[in-house]
């Protein structure tokens, strides 16, 4: 085989594009003995790497080639250096290198493989390497790339040692068979055109004359070589003391080191975006383990997409969220993915590609996870920043959708701060807002509304406001009958069986404040379909709220019949009532506030007190938990308890 240097004829794998796409070229060398990689296990893997660089033309770089040869003089292979020269060599030839908008590539036999003989490995680690590659700047460029290999030469070692210095080297046949084999698999799999038209090229070179072929001897020594000794030697930088090895490794990015095999995650991540499966691919990132790398890889080509696709999937994406949100399963996962898709946001804003729409919407969501962990000054600050962007919103974008749901939530986080006036007041003005559009629309020739006109969102309306009303009703400053109309309007306005059963649970708390047991029990069964209390909390179909409300009529009764839903509860559904959160310590204390009236059930009650107060663990000595959701049941239960001195008085 005859040298060729820099005349090798390029090689073209696949030539199906005519139209012009962007230019890289990779240069590789190799370090490591590929032979026994599994057998020298204190050593690092055996590795392929470069200097991967985007040009038009061929980057045989004058300055490159002059600038770096300028560190050091004849005798330039890492091999040839003392330790002390050589850490000191890498360090200024490396960072000199990175003065060039170049990337360093590695491809590394992580696995310690060995297929057949040593060159068959080093030929399957350079090849899956420059696959994995491509398909990364297909993503990047989101175009067809064209990618022009140069190797160094290489001995072919399972061909017999001669004396001849042209013959004995790996063919660059042996190279475009490997690529066209694999090329030619990922076409016929990709979904995406880009891929399809991309290309690959590939020359050989002699490492020891081509220059920047020598700089990837040093690159890949570094890495190969990098618990040696050289490169702790100290080094200034930037007015601080570090070794060769602190200052070199951060050159060498995570996205650009590429393992013999994909794992199932960068194979599951590439094909979704090469695909334009961004929704998914986003979300995975921001609730998964997925590498840095990846999540990387993932937000950098979803941000060269338009601002259309980019606002189609995030209406995809927020969905998902949505659903995590609502689903109240896994607080810290939920936390993680609402702060990973602030920080898309932020990302989006930076490439002037802001979807306002989303960060409302993505606030939304965010304001029902503050409110449901009863974070109440957290959610205090976000209404105080949200007013001014909400008020800018509306100017730009009539959404009553948005606009329904973002003041519900504040009408709700105003009553669990007690404030039912101001959360009557905010539910008011959301009345009056929804009356406006359907008047205009009754005035609107275009839209013909006859008779009495049900309305969803006034009904949800109602719904928050009677929830205020009935506390109010509780502490004295609203009558019964103020609320109740309340309540006969709301119902009123829905259609739907769901959307009633919920009214009439309300109607149920109302009932029970009043005194109105039988009232009260009436509601509840007709929110459970006519169905019976007792049979419908034995069957499947019960919820939390049903428990919840149940124990509610019961706290607020007295009589034969209300201590027996009381005992039920307690013998039948105690262990089925969350531990955590506001929802189950209430329906714990509402249980207990009717059993502590029963001398016979005193110390069940107790129990359940002890438990709201300390959990299932030892009390003696021990602190109340969860100090914070204690005091808010303690303003419940003087307000909702009217300080009776029964269960109120446990958290006094």
């Amino acid at each position: 085989m005859k040298h060729g240097g820099r005349g090798c004829k390029l090689l073209p794998l696949f030539i199906c594009y005519n139209g012009a796409m962007k230019k890289y070229y990779l240069y590789v060398d190799e370090s490591g003995d590929f032979e026994k990689d599994g057998e020298n296990l204190q050593k690092n893997p055996s590795l392929v790497g470069g200097l991967l660089w985007a040009r038009d033309d061929m980057p045989d770089d004058a300055d490159f080639c002059r600038e770096t040869a300028a560190v050091f003089g004849e005798d330039n292979h890492a091999t040839e250096l003392t330790p002390e020269e050589k850490g000191k060599l890498v360090y200024a030839l490396l960072k000199k290198a990175k003065e060039f908008p170049v990337e360093f590539v590695i491809f590394e036999n992580d696995a310690r493989a060995r297929i057949l003989s040593g060159t068959q490995t080093y030929l399957t680690v350079i090849t899956e390497g420059v696959l994995q590659l491509l398909k990364k700047l297909v993503i990047l460029e989101d175009e067809p790339v064209e990618l022009e290999v140069v190797a160094g030469f290489k001995k072919d070692t399972s061909l017999p040692i001669t004396a001849s210095f042209t013959e004995g080297y790996i063919e660059r046949d042996a190279y475009q068979k490997r690529l066209d084999e694999k090329l030619a698999i990922e076409k016929a799999k990709a979904g995406a055109a880009d891929i399809q038209r991309s290309k690959v090229s590939v020359r050989l070179a002699d490492d020891k004359r081509n220059d920047i072929l020598v700089v990837c001897d040093y690159i890949c020594n570094f890495r190969y070589t990098n618990p040696a000794r050289a490169f702790s030697v100290p080094i200034e930088e930037e007015g601080k003391t570090l070794t060769v090895r602190e200052a070199l490794n951060p050159l060498y990015k995570e996205g650009y080191i590429f393992p013999l095999f994909h794992t199932r995650e960068d194979d599951h991540v590439l094909r979704m975006v090469q695909d334009g499966f961004y929704a998914d691919a986003l979300f995975e990132a921001m609730s998964g383990t997925m590498t840095k790398a990846n999540r990387d890889l993932i937000r950098e080509s979803f941000g060269k997409n338009g601002k259309e696709e980019i606002h189609r999937q995030l209406n995809s994406l927020i969905g998902y969220i949505g659903q995590l949100v609502s689903s109240r399963e896994n607080e810290e996962l939920t936390g993680k993915v609402l702060e990973e898709a602030e920080a898309l946001h932020t990302f989006l804003q930076e490439k002037d590609k802001e979807d306002l729409w989303f960060y409302l919407d993505l606030q939304l969501y965010r304001l029902a996870y503050l409110d449901y962990r009863e974070e109440d000054e957290a959610l205090e600050k976000l209404f105080d920043r949200l007013e001014p962007m909400i008020a800018d919103y509306t100017a730009r974008r009539l959404d009553m959708d948005f606009l329904l749901i973002y003041y519900t939530r504040k009408a709700v986080y105003l009553q669990n701060c007690f404030r039912y006036e101001e959360s009557c007041s905010v539910c008011d003005n959301m009345e009056l807002l929804v009356g406006m559009v359907e008047e205009a629309l009754r005035k609107n020739d275009l839209i013909s509304l006859s008779g009495e006109a049900k309305s969803d969102a006034l009904g949800k309306i109602l719904g928050t406001r009677l929830q205020a009303e009935i506390a109010l009703c509780m502490q004295g400053r609203l009558s019964y009958e103020e609320a109740a109309e309340t309540s006969e309007r709301a119902m009123k306005q829905f259609s739907y069986a769901s959307d009633l059963h919920r009214q009439e649970q309300y109607r149920a708390q109302l009932e029970a404040v009043a005194g109105h047991f039988e009232q009260a029990l009436a509601c509840m069964e007709r929110s459970f379909g006519n169905v019976p209390w007792k049979e419908h909390l034995s069957g499947p179909e019960k919820t939390v709220f049903d428990i919840y409300n149940m124990a509610y009529i019961a706290a607020f009764s007295e009589g034969e019949e209300a201590g027996e839903i009381a005992s039920f509860l307690y013998q039948n559904l105690r262990r089925e009532i969350p531990e955590e959160g506001t929802i189950g310590k209430l329906t714990r204390l509402l249980l207990a506030q009717n059993l502590l009236t029963r001398p016979k059930d005193a110390d069940k009650a107790k129990s359940l007190l002890r438990n709201v107060l300390y959990g299932n663990g030892d009390t003696a000595n021990a602190a109340p938990r969860d100090n914070r959701s204690l005091r808010k049941i303690r303003a419940v239960a003087d307000t909702m308890l009217r300080g009776s001195g029964k269960a109120a008085d446990y958290f006094r």
